[in-house]
């Protein structure tokens, strides 16, 4: 039994992600119409890395924050936030902003909620545009400056 509207229309499509706007309901009963939004219909999952800095570039201090920017060319959606367990409890998440959308309320998060060994790793953020990149801050909270790494794997939009 489908849980939504969407999986309904998607029953048997496979493999095939279809991005865009919600369905919607016709007018009275005429059934389920789906419009995609300017011709993006497909897609396919992808990782995409972020840092604090490049290799050999600065680290963050303990107690410092840094501001990570994520960029990508296509629209991409991010579905699960991987952080490598080896440096995930010396950070944590202090906000994610997409446009005027943010995602960390209240305290900050600690980067082991996004482990390989995590429980779920799994968010629910809006389509990274390339116009309107990801902003995340996070602060180091272990014993000794180190350099943040990460990555989203998510569906990017294919026309």
């Amino acid at each position: 039994m489908p849980r939504t509207m969407m999986d309904d229309i998607l029953h048997g499509v496979g493999d095939t992600d279809i991005l865009g706007r919600p369905a919607s309901a016709g007018e009275r009963g005429s059934g389920v119409t789906y419009q995609a939004e300017t011709g993006y219909n497909s897609g396919y999952d992808i990782d995409v890395g972020f840092q604090s800095a490049a290799f050999g570039g600065p680290l963050v201090a303990v107690g410092a924050t840094a501001t990570i920017n994520v960029a990508v060319v296509r629209p991409f959606k991010p579905k699960e936030m991987r952080v490598p367990s080896s440096i995930a409890q010396d950070f944590e998440v202090v906000s994610i902003v997409l446009a005027d959308m943010a995602f960390i309320d209240g305290a900050p998060v600690n980067c082991s909620s996004y482990s390989e060994v995590a429980n779920t790793r799994m968010i629910d953020f809006g389509t990274i545009n390339p116009s309107v990149p990801l902003t995340m801050v996070v602060r180091n909270v272990g014993p000794a400056p180190a350099r943040f790494v990460g990555s989203f794997r998510g569906p990017k939009v294919t026309k």
